[in-house]
């Protein structure tokens, strides 16, 4: 009788390790490009839902139900994400996060009877005062006693608004942490304690870096600075180290005096995601551009993907060689539709537009030459059911085949369509509610006809 040729151990534990796989929620390159609160928020939204992640958990405890061996091998695969609420509530303990890929610092707004109620709802006078701190200081005791946790990339502080800052600074168990959602926090840009450059010491693999201003990046440069060391015997240190693992960078500009003083001279060989921003009238567009932005650029060695220059209220020209600075960008942002078009080798196919189309004025971006995709930074839903775009914008793009999205992805006509589908499932489903309330309170004999049409 022959024999069935049997899988090797590396392969079954392959299949295993797929069949639990969920590289959008536990993979930190899964987040890189992506800035949260403006491009893409709806993305980030997708990126964090913890659904798929309970699914892929019910499959690993339900393979280890086949054999002891599946059992064991399945069983160092728990854990991978954490809610900290959970440990709160006892209902997983501590040493789960040495366990841990991601970690939720998320209250979620619990008000269950048995552990939040006793501990958090006493302090209902002070609501918005005690109860994040409590939270708060609950996850500091916890990591402090756990020590550093090395497997931990994701932290997950997106739902939570307590003592950010301190609770960074404070922290000494984040050291392998490559994502840190929630990092745009205002907290961080009121707190004493320069926090940014606190910050980046502490999580010196991050890889997303978002910063409300440039004078505490001035101390990182100078920090950085002070690693440096004589030729043959140089001593790469924290700040040095940032700045080469940082994918995604987005810098905030205010109008102070003394911000943006001196050249920026950090060096980000890893970027591939620039936004620049500023806030009002009154900061010096042209010298954070020649000072700051464009030794950016240069640092990354032509290798950036996409860059986003935006202003509240002036239009900032981006640099006049930005496509030979950048020969391998591929999505562009800009306030600015009239500017110099991308040569004909160049692979830039898409054009982010903080405005909807109605309010473009140049459909000069519309003739460039590798052009696939015009997305607005801008919700469908902010317009329906007026179409955002008009006639002329809708004909240019069709004869040259060029999709118009909204940040969610969607063109206009897709958007038409999931709403109105969403609009009937929702009609029929309160159709349904009422005709079977109505029949079963026995208040209304109704027709034959009017069973049909609501389903009954």
């Amino acid at each position: 009788m022959r024999r069935t040729p049997q899988l090797s151990i590396e392969l079954w534990q392959w299949i295993l390790r797929y069949a639990i796989s969920i590289p959008e929620f536990l993979d930190p390159e899964t987040y890189d490009g992506i800035f949260s609160q403006y491009l893409y928020e709806e993305r980030l939204d997708t990126l964090s839902d913890e659904t798929a992640y309970w699914v892929t958990e019910r499959h690993r405890r339900s393979l280890q139900l086949v054999s002891k061996t599946w059992a064991a091998y399945m069983k160092t695969y728990q854990h991978r994400f954490v809610r900290m609420l959970d440990i709160f509530r006892e209902k997983i303990p501590p040493e789960s996060l040495k366990c841990a890929i991601r970690v939720s610092f998320g209250r979620y707004d619990c008000k269950c009877a048995e552990k939040c109620a006793n501990r958090l709802d006493r302090l209902y006078c002070y609501q918005n005062v005690w109860k994040n701190p409590y939270f708060s200081n609950f996850c500091s005791w916890t990591l402090e006693d756990i020590g550093p946790l090395d497997k931990l990339e994701i932290a997950d502080m997106m739902r939570e608004c307590f003592k950010l800052a301190d609770f960074l600074i404070d922290s000494q168990s984040l050291c392998q942490v490559k994502v840190f959602l929630g990092l745009d926090h205002p907290s961080l840009n009121r707190s004493g304690r320069n926090a940014s450059s606190h910050i980046l010491g502490i999580l010196p693999k991050l890889r997303n870096l978002y910063a409300y201003d440039i004078e505490k990046f001035s101390e990182i440069q100078e920090l950085a600075s002070n690693h440096r060391a004589t030729p043959g015997k140089e001593s790469v240190g924290p700040m040095i180290r940032v700045a080469q693992n940082v994918v995604t960078l987005s810098l905030f500009f205010h109008p102070f005096q003394g911000y943006y003083s001196s050249p920026y001279t950090l060096d980000f060989p890893s970027l591939r995601h620039l936004r620049i921003q500023y806030s009002f009238t009154g900061v010096d567009v042209d010298k954070i551009m020649q000072e700051i932005t464009i030794p950016i650029l240069k640092s990354t060695h032509g290798n950036i993907r996409s860059i986003y220059i935006q202003s509240l209220r002036s239009d900032p020209v981006p640099p006049l060689d930005i496509w030979d600075l950048c020969p391998k960008l591929e999505r562009f942002g800009s306030t600015v539709d009239q500017m110099p078009p991308p040569p004909s080798y160049h692979p830039v196919h898409t054009f982010v537009s903080p405005f909807f189309l109605e309010e473009e004025t140049d459909m000069g971006v519309f003739l460039w030459p590798n052009l696939q995709r015009f997305t607005s930074d801008m919700k469908w839903a902010d317009t329906y059911p007026k179409q955002p775009a008009s006639d002329e914008w809708l004909q240019m793009a069709a004869e040259r085949g060029i999709r118009i999205e909204d940040r969610n992805g969607l063109t206009w006509e897709e958007y038409t369509i999931m709403k109105t589908t969403v609009q009937l499932d929702s009609d029929r489903s309160d159709n349904m509610v009422v005709s079977r309330t109505i029949l079963a309170l026995g208040r209304f004999n109704a027709p034959p006809w009017l069973r049909c049409f609501l389903g009954t």
